[in-house]
């Protein structure tokens, strides 16, 4: 009898316990579901960015720094690291100074690439999984974009405005299907912001801790992007805090400091020893720094952030709305000391960007961290406007999202006033003046490259296509008539990609004494490093099966002193024989669809 109370009293307990986390579950279902009714556009933002960034990801083949990317990933599963010699391949793309002397990658932080390996392991070995965690870092920099933005307007309206740019940004979604650090970058320095605007809003353990956490992750994913951040955030609080507050922020970056300290310590430290880094922008004089600065300034407005077009259009209604100043001015007196610390950033991000300029590329890449504020700068220029005369902000709006034409402006009014290009070169520059294969100067530009168009309509057509490109064609070739134990030269800027999806020998056969490539004037070749690398993948003429050239081949050359007809096949790939065709920046010639104009290419195969 009393066993049997005893059972029915346990019973009852657990049909108590089973009710109360019922209940608990229902809460949390409802609580979940008044969430999503507060946010329905923020669910609508992240619904449409999510099928901008996954849908077709793994289409296009992946281009130089992607396969870098991969590679690593690969052989951090084999050995627990990123190692750059797997006892077959070599990834570097600057012949050799990227690892130590254990071939201990250096060249980056690591964060980015154990993200790689960590998808290969949980979901195998594809262009997609590669790319499928940077797509992931895209969604959430949306998701925390919003509530950055919505702290920096203190504005709903302005709020959903800039979510709506940023969602429709070409280039952030362009980086963000990339297997590379590019969608970190931005994700992380978006989330410096949002949690240092809580920070200075309630210094507390949980804010401080979410400052440190999120700095030391944008170091470690990409050291460059930290110090322009760090600085404007420290000369803001120089300027509008206590003293209280400071040493708070202090002791965070002390913090800050001692967890990236080991990277400095070592891997920084053997790159800068067997890199060595020249900085045109300073070492040519004043006036090369002044015009790699406005080449800078006017890839902004081209390509991001159409100030030159802003700025008109809000002056004239300055102008003729003038009894609605005192309203704009309201309007910006709230947010005004948010949009001081948005604008001390993209400065520091500007002048820490300058010295790294000589780049062949020097792409708008380099300040990506400040795409997001341009986007909530867009929007509260926008609500300026709109508040002056609304019809005429919804337009320019619109024109915005889907056109260029307020950045290309500027261009085509030099064009239509007749003035001559080299009488404001100084000043104005082509935004495409350091990229290779495009007009260097203002009147090239001017002439044969400006144009209005939509690159988002022009990417909603990339997504929707098969993109046919000269890496796949090459790849598959291989794939179908080649062996696994062939030995393949690569003349060309492709040899990461092709290792990683074929898994063949692939060399360059660069020698330490090869130094004139497109980086020489960038970066010296350690003899270490160079020679060691010569040992371990040079293959004599002999013992190459494969030869991959074409248009823009520029890696040892001197194989075709050694060259044979008789000895090689030669066989043409009808696929557009060009440069970097997966590369995301639209200011150095990213094709949004497969290029049809481009002359097919030979490869050459040993006759059995």
């Amino acid at each position: 009898m009393f066993l049997m109370l005893r059972v029915t009293q346990i019973q009852n307990c657990l049909n108590n316990i089973s009710i109360r986390k019922e209940k608990k579950a229902v809460m949390a279902i409802e609580k979940i579901q008044d969430y999503l009714k507060n946010h329905k556009f923020l669910v609508i933002a992240l619904v449409v960015v999510s099928f901008l960034l996954l849908f077709n990801l793994g289409n296009r083949y992946f281009w130089l720094d992607e396969g870098a990317s991969a590679q690593l990933g690969k052989n951090i599963l084999k050995y627990g690291y990123p190692k750059a010699w797997d006892g077959k391949n070599m990834v570097t793309i600057m012949n050799g100074t990227e690892f130590d002397e254990n071939f201990m990658w250096v060249y980056q932080p690591w964060l980015t690439l154990y993200a790689v390996a960590a998808s290969f392991k949980f979901f195998g070995f594809s262009t997609f999984t590669a790319r499928l965690p940077f797509a992931m870092e895209g969604i959430f920099s949306i998701l925390f974009f919003y509530f950055l933005a919505k702290r920096v307007t203190r504005n709903e309206n302005v709020t959903r405005l800039a979510t709506i740019f940023m969602v429709c940004s070409v280039p952030f979604i362009l980086w963000s299907r990339q297997c590379h650090w590019y969608a970190p970058v931005i994700m992380f320095s978006i989330l410096i912001l949002l949690t240092f605007l809580r920070f200075m809003e309630k210094p507390d353990v949980k804010n401080t801790v979410m400052f440190i956490l999120s700095s030391a992750a944008l170091f470690y994913t990409n050291f460059l992007y930290f110090p322009g951040i760090m600085l404007g955030i420290s000369v803001y609080l120089l300027l509008n805090c206590d003293k209280k507050l400071f040493l708070r922020y202090s002791i965070s970056c002390i913090i800050i400091i001692l967890l990236t300290l080991p990277w400095v310590l070592y891997p920084l430290r053997v790159f800068t020893r067997t890199t060595h880094l020249m900085f045109p922008g300073f070492a040519h004089g004043a006036e090369k720094a002044f015009a790699n600065l406005m080449i800078y300034f006017w890839k902004v407005n081209t390509f991001y952030f159409p100030f030159v077009s802003l700025a008109v259009i809000w002056l004239v209604c300055f102008f003729i709305w003038k009894n609605k100043r005192s309203l704009v001015k309201d309007q910006l007196k709230e947010s005004s000391p948010n949009i001081q610390l948005i604008c001390l950033v993209i400065l520091f991000n500007f002048l820490i960007v300058l010295p790294f300029y000589p780049y062949p590329w020097a792409l708008a890449r380099w300040f990506m961290t400040s795409i997001p504020l341009y986007m909530i700068l867009t929007a509260i220029v926008l609500s300026i406007i709109m508040s002056y005369q609304r019809v005429l902000g919804v337009a320019v709006a619109g024109l915005l999202l889907f056109t260029n034409i307020f950045h290309v402006a500027p261009y085509y009014a030099v064009d239509l006033l007749n003035i001559r290009p080299s009488l404001i070169d100084t000043f104005m520059k082509a935004p495409t003046s350091s990229s290779t294969f495009s007009h260097p100067n203002l009147y090239g530009y001017i002439k044969y490259e400006n144009q209005v168009r939509s690159y988002f309509f022009d990417f909603i057509t990339e997504i929707f296509s098969d993109y046919g490109g000269r890496t796949e064609a090459v790849i598959k070739y291989l794939q179908e008539h080649g062996k696994p134990d062939d030995k393949i030269l690569v003349q060309t800027l492709e040899a990461e990609p092709i290792m990683f999806y074929t898994n063949m020998m692939v060399t360059n056969r660069l020698k330490p004494e090869d130094t004139e490539t497109p980086m020489s004037d960038v970066f010296r070749i350690s003899g270490t490093n160079a020679q060691r690398f010569h040992k371990l993948t040079y293959v004599p003429y002999n013992d190459i099966d494969w030869i991959i050239t074409g248009r823009f081949s520029f890696l040892n050359m001197e194989i075709w002193a050694e060259y044979k007809e008789d000895d090689f096949e030669k066989i043409f790939i009808d696929a557009p024989d060009i440069f970097f065709e997966s590369n995301p920046d639209i200011d150095c010639g990213h094709h949004f669809r497969t290029v049809k104009d481009a002359p097919g290419f030979y490869i050459y195969r040993r006759k059995s």
